[in-house]
């Protein structure tokens, strides 16, 4: 989804393009992983804007438009290990433009539209919500209810995108060992600068990005689905 240059800070736009209403936010994705040796974190700074299209154009383009910036935020565990949590969720269903969302869920509940969420929102600077709620994924003809919570995952070589393995949001330790377990992971409101510099960690990030899809516009099978959320520019 990528947008836009990032922005100097929180800030609202009061027009774009025809005089568009859009809102844009900035907010922390921090995930927190208890181990042996004590509490682990990692964070990363995503920026999120919502477009309101004007009531002239088509009806199926009618509505607001979401988009957002940033990269996964990773977090560094015992035994060299490093846990990566995507912008998107387990489920594939949501992506980190509705993360926000998810943590403030109740204190959003009769905001009247998704400008209107960013708005206030911004208001609530420094305050943390962690990421809770449910949403339906169809599996195998049936209906089951799964977590919100980011797509999370590891690699068995850091070295090689297609050693990239999935991780239980429920059973840390069945890759990282006894002990390793997910506390939570929280939204904070921000102003700061959207975080950067994934590739320093992932060498042949770069290369995959610009690889990474087909003409017709769908995801390489060259690389394994479980990537797609590390990044968006």
């Amino acid at each position: 989804m990528g947008f836009f240059a990032a922005v100097a800070g929180v800030i609202t736009v009061s027009g774009c393009g025809l005089g568009t209403p859009s809102e844009e936010l900035r907010y922390r994705l921090t995930v927190e992983v208890d181990t042996p040796e004590g509490l682990k974190t990692g964070s990363s700074v995503i920026a999120i804007r919502g477009v309101k299209n004007p009531d002239w154009v088509t009806p199926e383009a009618r509505g607001t438009r979401a988009s957002f910036q940033g990269e996964a935020a990773a977090v560094d565990l015992p035994g060299g290990k490093t846990l990566f949590a995507l912008l998107e969720t387990g489920s594939g269903l949501s992506d980190a433009a509705e993360y926000p969302w998810f943590a403030f869920a109740d204190r959003l509940k009769d905001s009247p539209d998704w400008l209107e969420s960013i708005r206030r929102m911004r208001g609530w600077k420094g305050e943390v919500a962690a990421i809770t709620g449910t949403e339906q994924l169809r599996e195998d003809n049936q209906i089951k209810q799964v977590p919100v919570l980011p797509k999370l995952v590891q690699f068995k070589d850091i070295r090689d995108p297609k050693s990239v393995e999935r991780v239980d949001t429920a059973n840390l330790a069945a890759i990282f060992g006894a002990g390793v377990s997910l506390r939570r992971i929280t939204v904070e409101v921000t102003d700061d600068a959207v975080t950067t510099g994934l590739e320093r960690r992932l060498g042949w990030l770069r290369q995959m990005e610009s690889h990474n899809f087909e003409k017709d516009g769908s995801f390489s099978a060259k690389y394994p689905r479980d990537l797609i959320g590390l990044r968006t520019l």
